[in-house]
């Protein structure tokens, strides 16, 4: 389940600052859909309601253009009336909200429409609930949505499972605000990091399910599939994407192998709590 067209621009209205160049990766959290494709132009190529070339996108929708260096466009959301929220439109790293017209004249990127959907996860949209914004009562139909990032550089042993640091021990908690937290629960994750290991040997990712200890130590008790992921340069971009449930009391971590040691840097995880 996603977010609705209201919640989504309400979501980019929100966010102040993303990561510089993550233009799709950010308008797909404010709508709480998982990854897919790798750059806005792609993502477009792939809509299914789409409005090519039309200059009113409605409030919610995602709104593409194409171009650039490498090819690979750009998407922002629209906020009705002509104006969308768009990443990195405030300065690198900066959320702002600009005319629709501001991307093409700033960064020569061809407009080329705007869509209902992001990664072909329709966005639902029209007739809302007439909540006004507020809960209403309608956030236990909305997903929670986590997001946990290590910007700096973790080092990873050699030939043992490591869990990936994040603030607050790096675990998906039980309890996340006022409602229950991942513990008991379905969800959707996606983890991104770029890995240095110190020789060509593949990379490996799991989850774990954890329990924490009395002494603040981590029991470890049940834990996902495995995927590898070639190594492919000095520094690889490694990408990690599953669905599943966990058990009602436990936590969720992010662990790594690599067989002879390396960095992991830029870490982020991304779930979506059902």
């Amino acid at each position: 389940m996603v977010y609705d067209a209201e919640r989504t621009a309400a979501n980019a209205e929100a966010d102040k600052t993303n990561d510089p160049g993550y233009c799709l990766q950010q308008c797909r959290i404010w709508a709480g859909i998982p990854a897919m494709y790798p750059d806005a132009t792609t993502a477009w190529k792939n809509t299914n309601d789409r409005y090519p070339g039309n200059k009113n996108p409605p409030r919610g929708s995602a709104v593409y253009w194409t171009g650039g260096s490498h090819g690979y466009g750009h998407i922002a959301i629209s906020l009705g009336n002509g104006k969308v929220r768009s990443t990195d439109a405030g300065g690198s790293g900066k959320v702002a909200t600009v005319d629709l017209g501001w991307v093409q004249a700033a960064w020569g990127l061809p407009y080329a429409g705007w869509a209902w959907d992001i990664n072909e996860v329709t966005i639902p949209h029209g007739t809302n609930s007439g909540d006004g914004g507020g809960n209403g009562g309608k956030d236990e139909d909305v997903p929670d949505l986590y997001i946990m990032k290590n910007t700096g550089s973790q080092n990873i042993p050699a030939g043992t499972w490591q869990r990936v640091s994040f603030p607050d021990d790096g675990a998906i908690p039980i309890q996340h605000g006022s409602r229950a937290g991942i513990g008991g629960h379905k969800y959707s994750m996606s983890f991104y990091g770029t890995v240095t290991p110190k020789t060509e040997k593949t990379i490996r990712t799991r989850t774990a399910n954890v329990q924490k200890q009395k002494d603040d130590s981590w029991k470890v008790t049940n834990v996902g599939r495995q995927v590898e992921h070639p190594w492919t340069s000095g520094a690889t971009y490694v990408q990690d994407s599953r669905s599943s449930q966990i058990g009602s009391g436990y936590q969720l971590t992010m662990e790594i192998y690599l067989e002879d040691g390396g960095t992991l840097e830029d870490a982020r995880w991304e779930i979506l709590q059902f």
